[in-house]
């Protein structure tokens, strides 16, 4: 995590995605992310639209305003954090795009526990990071199609008052608006969490087990 908190901290890397002066194969990584999580949404009966994107990113940021966050404890944030993700994300999208194919090879049983407890660990880990952010204005910009995802863009400040950018994915293939993915500072979470189960699924020669296994105990 610390690795990755660094990323945060990299502000000359972080302007340069923004800008269109990142290396070409860091923005092609970048793309893969959002391409994976498009790849996993099928097609919705009833479709959704930038406006409606822009809405359900707005409760979520009005949820996590009424709990009151000056009042709570990191690991109380980190249990509203999780409960945020199973109402307004989609988890499971999240957690198939994030196996990959070894998703197509799991069974019914191993799918469902990797889906839970990748969602306690994902809390965990991008907890404290975004609860900084979620306890400043977030203001929303814009929203707009991608594929089949909408992004929706926003700005908060940072302790020193600089602007940061979060982009929010949200996609309806589950039949209504869930997040897919947050974008801060250009730096995916599902990218992210793409390569790094990728990584442990190969040291462990594939075996989801032992991968549901090893993330039970980082909890």
């Amino acid at each position: 995590m610390r690795n990755y908190s660094a990323r945060f901290r990299n502000n000359a890397a972080s302007r340069q995605f923004l800008t269109g002066a990142m290396p070409t194969r860091r923005r092609m990584l970048a793309m893969a992310a959002l391409s994976a999580a498009a790849a996993f949404c099928p097609a919705a009966g009833f479709p959704l639209n930038a406006d409606e994107a822009r809405e359900h990113v707005q409760k979520m940021l009005a949820a996590f305003k009424d709990v009151g966050l000056s009042q709570i404890s990191d690991d109380e944030f980190i249990a509203e954090f999780e409960e945020a993700l199973g109402k307004f994300g989609d988890v499971q999208i999240i957690a198939r795009a994030a196996l990959g194919k070894s998703w197509r090879i799991a069974s019914k049983s191993q799918s469902r526990e990797f889906t839970e407890i990748f969602q306690s660990y994902l809390a965990r880990k991008y907890g404290r990071i975004l609860r900084k952010y979620a306890s400043r204005e977030i203001a929303i910009k814009s929203s707009r199609k991608f594929k089949r995802l909408y992004e929706v863009n926003s700005t908060a400040r940072s302790a020193s008052n600089r602007p940061i950018n979060i982009r929010w994915m949200v996609s309806d293939s589950s039949g209504e608006a869930k997040l897919v993915d947050i974008i801060l500072e250009g730096v995916s979470m599902l990218g992210a969490e793409r390569s790094e189960i990728q990584a442990m699924l190969s040291k462990r020669s594939g075996d989801i087990d032992t991968l549901i296994n090893d993330l039970k105990a980082r909890l």
